[in-house]
């Protein structure tokens, strides 16, 4: 019962740092349609749709995985990178670390199964799953400058759970997407929203939770 609780609150902290972030997340998107329908394509409501859906996920995959921003960097510098807080060795834990690793593993699912429906370049295994290592890469050097643990298994987990999401979409969507895909692929997109959250979403989430949960 006490996880189920700890879960939706997770759930519901998740959500509010994407209700925080949705007026810019909006202002991308819009920004995303009108680029697309100066090169000829007009984006299909379902791919604005699934656009959110994705980036809903990106936001909590942030939260939950305490991804670092400019203003820790800023603060922390180089201080926080110490030998006992980077693991390089897979699966040193053991069984242990178990639950862990499938939280790892479920939370880049998303990646794995949105990706395609949403980018034409993404129906293809090796770029999802590109996109969802590089991503991780890019959350566990974040957090060389937190109080977070730099993990190789939590590398190897994510880009399991973007593999495991490209089966599953696979599996389930034989055929081409109904969303209209959109050219390219979402690596660019991504590293985009990185970016954005690394230099400025974590300096106006500070503010918001501080106004909101006092600390």
């Amino acid at each position: 019962m006490s996880f189920i609780f700890h879960m939706t609150a997770l759930a519901g902290e998740c959500f509010l740092d994407y209700l925080a972030l949705l007026p810019f997340l909006l202002i991308i998107e819009i920004l995303t349609y009108f680029y697309y329908k100066k090169k000829g394509l007009v984006l299909s409501l379902g791919f604005l749709i699934g656009w959110q859906i994705l980036v809903g996920a990106l936001c909590a995959i942030f939260y939950i995985t305490g991804t670092a921003g400019l203003p820790e960097v800023l603060l922390n510098g180089f201080s926080l990178i110490r030998k006992d807080e980077v693991n390089l060795i897979p699966f040193s834990d053991g069984m242990e670390a178990l639950f862990g690793l499938c939280m790892n593993c479920l939370l880049f699912l998303p990646i794995g199964f949105l990706t395609p429906f949403l980018w034409e370049k993404n129906g293809s295994f090796s770029r999802t799953l590109l996109t969802g290592f590089t991503f991780s890469l890019l959350i566990e050097i974040s957090q060389l400058f937190n109080f977070r643990a730099t993990d190789i298994d939590d590398l190897i987990m994510n880009t399991l759970g973007t593999a495991l999401g490209f089966g599953l979409y696979r599996l389930l969507f034989r055929k081409h997407a109904s969303l209209q895909a959109a050219p390219g692929s979402a690596l660019c997109t991504i590293l985009i929203l990185f970016s954005l959250y690394f230099l400025a979403g974590i300096p106006y989430l500070n503010v918001i939770h501080r106004l909101y949960y006092g600390f």
